[in-house]
């Protein structure tokens, strides 16, 4: 069985996928099974737009795989408050809410509802936060 298939049979069919297997990709750039080199402007359809195999980014991830690769925001570690104050400092905001998605986004809106008084989402003008936000909103009335 090859990958499309498996993935017809294995992976619930949420999305539409066009006839191609992508199975490498270096910037912009990503190719297929047979070598068919494409210009990939998905940018990951809002994940990322960093293209395939950015060496900077590589090279992040190295270093940071090699101290901490992840732990919960229970407890405190340097990334989260390096890049908390690389944010405040880039946009004039006092305090920064990271959060994945799920039940987090509750939390988010109990402190934006619930004492702050101003919600503020950036995202795209059809981005799934958007959609999710609206839901959660709704859910909250």
């Amino acid at each position: 069985m090859d990958i499309k298939q498996k993935d017809k049979k294995y992976v619930l069919g949420t999305y539409a996928r066009y006839d191609l297997l992508i199975v490498r990709g270096a910037g912009a750039e990503c190719e297929d099974e047979t070598g068919k080199k494409y210009i990939d402007l998905g940018s990951g359809i809002g994940v990322n737009a960093l293209g395939y195999c950015d060496c900077g980014w590589i090279k992040a991830v190295e270093e940071q795989l090699e101290t901490l690769q992840h732990t919960s925001n229970l407890y405190y570690t340097a990334p989260c408050a390096l890049l908390a104050e690389a944010l405040c400092e880039r946009t004039g905001y006092k305090k920064v809410f990271f959060c994945n998605s799920g039940a987090e986004r509750f939390d988010f809106l109990r402190l934006c509802f619930g004492g702050f008084g101003l919600l503020v989402v950036v995202s795209d003008s059809d981005s799934l936060i958007k959609v999710n936000i609206k839901i959660v909103c709704h859910a909250v009335k």
